[in-house]
């Protein structure tokens, strides 16, 4: 076979994978364009440059920029930054793909602690050292996580607020979770309660990767899931005190 071929194939086969229910899918055809080395990246290359990426749909657009390019990220990152410039030069890409490259291209493991609580992979940005300790708060909100829900999410990154960042993401394609730790969370209350309940929403999210959900009916799921688990670290607060409204807001958008 003409390795350009196979190469090609193998984007195919990452394309292919969004496509299904199934988020092991994902992250196979992931590994296997990840195993390919460097020699992969025209490929993608070349299929990210014929897109039109000026409008948000079809639906489905945003996850193929977001699985290729994290192809090109864990083979090289440098040479996906060079990719990201590119794509910025030579294509007018909406704002909601200028957010996503910048979302994935924010990532190198030199910036982070590796570290292991209650069975999962965090990434824990060592830029928090100076002011923050989010260590023992974590230790104790994923003690209230169930093992399963835990169990197939790959990272959990935890970093500051950049101003392209939601205060939580899950990404299905290699199903991490990024969480956002709020300035003074560590010694204030309420930034402290809004990253919790961040948190535990993008794991509902994980916990319903299976599903074939709507936007709408997709954070309505996560909202439930992060009170669900709410309600059970903080029995007295629980629903009573914060309710839908205040979980809405702690989740919103960064601005």
């Amino acid at each position: 076979m003409d390795p350009q071929q196979q190469y090609r194939d193998r984007v195919q086969a990452v394309l292919r994978a969004q496509g299904t229910i199934d988020a092991e899918d994902d992250l196979v055809a992931h590994l296997q364009a990840v195993e390919e080395g460097p020699e992969i990246l025209p490929a993608i290359r070349d299929t990210l440059l014929r897109c039109d990426w000026s409008r948000p749909g079809p639906k489905g657009k945003l996850a193929v920029l977001t699985a290729l390019m994290l192809v090109a990220h864990d083979v090289d990152e440098r040479a996906a930054a060079r990719l990201s410039e590119e794509l910025t030069e030579k294509k007018r890409l909406h704002p909601v793909f200028l957010q996503r490259l910048a979302s994935i291209n924010r990532f190198t493991l030199d910036d982070y602690h590796d570290l292991t609580i209650c069975g999962l992979r965090v990434l824990l940005a060592k830029s928090l050292d100076a002011e923050e300790k989010p260590l023992p708060h974590l230790r104790r909100w994923l003690a209230q996580v169930p093992g399963q829900d835990l169990s197939e999410i790959s990272r959990l990154y935890v970093t500051e607020l950049t101003q392209e960042l939601y205060w939580g993401e899950y990404l299905r394609i290699l199903s991490t979770v990024s969480l956002v730790w709020r300035s003074g969370a560590s010694r204030h209350l309420l930034p402290r309660l809004a990253t919790q309940l961040t948190l535990y929403h993008e794991i509902g999210h994980h916990t319903h990767r299976r599903e074939r959900l709507e936007t709408a009916d997709a954070e309505s799921r996560a909202d439930a899931y992060a009170l669900e688990r709410f309600a059970a670290a903080h029995p007295v607060l629980g629903w009573r005190l914060l309710g839908r409204l205040t979980a809405s807001v702690a989740m919103g958008r960064a601005v």
